[in-house]
């Protein structure tokens, strides 16, 4: 007999599939199209596979389920169902394979998954562009240790700061392996990155030494002799970074709870411009603010306001710090309309879209312009961490490339950066 599975469709705001799964003699495949079962229990996963593929060798694995996904020919074979991270996602690009058989992969049970039905995309698959895929520490010129800060020029080169190895590593567009650019001890920790390709000049915001070191001119932000301090002149716990046409620098000093503005290497101090210098969450201040992302054509600073779970939008041409929530601020949560701790924010060149290393719930989110809630990229939706190729670990950065056809992501706990196509 073969197995029965019911499925019940009941419309309230989201969409509840029920499964009831019978304990048969025989095997029967079933499919849910434009779904994915997404979970932390994945055997394996295939490149260059077709769906038929991926089925057979499903079976032979003796997974219990198995993700097709069509668009970019990858297979995803999964061990156990249910799962206590398990459940479905909408997709327009693949369809999600189950079975049930005399064995016991599957006993008799019930669970059910809910579908928001408004704008949850599956995750897209990722791609290991440097480090293990299958998140083990490494060195030498292939490894990574707790990625942080990342950097991608027009020309595809790749720069990474690579943390726990006290080093900044760049990885040519197409290879694995790489060069040191910058090492210790220069260095001690470095978070945030910025390359001038026409000038083949590097900027590391240096957490532990409360500067930003500029290389190879053997510069820094403040100047070698300035102490540390909350004072316009100094920084501490130095973090994001970004550098503006005419050669300004805007930092971020985390421990003093702003955003300061310098006009190049030589200034002797700078100007606040987000942030009051005290922790707190009315719209001036930030708490423990980490990444940040300048649209200069509109002559705006947007800042990962880490405890704060937003990311605030600063007018840089208004003289004034006071800051526009422009995603999350609705307490630290999984939900589509908040964040948990974020770390870095980038803004899309071509529509304003914000994307979003939402480090604290191990996904990527994209919120668009004026919109309420986010998108899920890449990760999990509910918060899950895991090191498979749909999973992240705490990712800290991300960057798109030239044509924003692919996100970087450095998926710091997995120790390795993941490169995500969107189109």
């Amino acid at each position: 007999m073969a197995s029965i599975v019911s499925v019940y469709y009941v419309l309230y705001t989201n969409i509840v599939l029920l499964f009831i799964f019978n304990n048969v003699l025989s095997i029967r495949i079933n499919m849910i199209s434009n779904a994915f079962f997404m979970t932390g229990d994945i055997i394996n996963t295939f490149s260059n596979m077709t769906c038929a593929q991926c089925g057979c060798t499903a079976l032979i694995a003796d997974a219990i389920g198995w993700n097709c996904m069509m668009n970019n020919d990858t297979c995803q074979l999964i061990s156990k169902y249910p799962s206590s991270d398990g459940h479905l996602e909408v997709t327009h690009t693949g369809s999600f394979f189950f079975q049930n058989s005399s064995a016991g992969l599957l006993s008799s049970v019930t669970t059910e998954m809910s579908i928001m039905t408004s704008t949850i995309f599956a995750p897209i698959v990722g791609i290991t562009v440097a480090g293990n895929s299958n998140g083990y520490v490494g060195s030498g010129t292939t490894g990574l240790n707790s990625p942080h800060g990342l950097f991608i020029t027009d020309n595809g080169t790749l720069y990474v700061a690579d943390t726990y190895n006290v080093r900044v590593q760049a990885f040519p567009l197409g290879f694995s392996s790489d060069w040191t650019v910058v090492s210790s001890p220069i260095l001690n920790f470095a978070e945030f990155l910025y390359a001038d390709a026409n000038t083949s000049t590097i900027y590391v915001s240096d957490h532990n030494l409360h500067k930003v070191i500029i290389h190879p001119q053997d510069l820094t932000i403040p100047k070698m002799n300035n102490s540390v301090g909350c004072d316009l002149n100094k920084l501490v716990s130095t973090t994001g970074i970004a550098v503006d046409s005419k050669g300004s620098v805007y930092i971020t000093s985390k421990f003093c709870q702003h955003v300061l503005k310098w006009n190049g290497p030589d200034a002797n101090t700078s100007i606040r411009v987000a942030g009051t210098g005290l922790a707190g969450n009315d719209s001036t201040q930030l708490s423990d603010p980490y990444g940040i992302a300048l649209d200069e054509i509109n002559s705006v600073l947007y800042v990962a306001d880490m405890y704060n779970h937003r990311i605030q939008k600063v007018f840089l041409n208004t003289n004034s710090t006071v800051g526009v929530t422009v995603a999350g601020g609705n307490g630290a949560g999984s939900a589509l309309n908040q964040l948990n701790s974020p770390t870095s924010v980038i803004v899309s060149r071509k529509d304003g879209s914000l994307y979003i290393a939402d480090g604290g719930n191990h996904r990527i989110v994209c919120w668009k312009v004026n919109a309420i809630e986010g998108i899920l990229i890449a990760g999990s939706m509910n918060g899950t961490a895991g090191n498979t190729a749909v999973l992240l670990d705490t990712p800290f950065d991300l960057k798109l490339d030239a044509n924003e056809t692919f996100l970087y992501v450095s998926d710091m706990n997995n120790n390795r950066v993941q490169r995500f196509q969107l189109s």
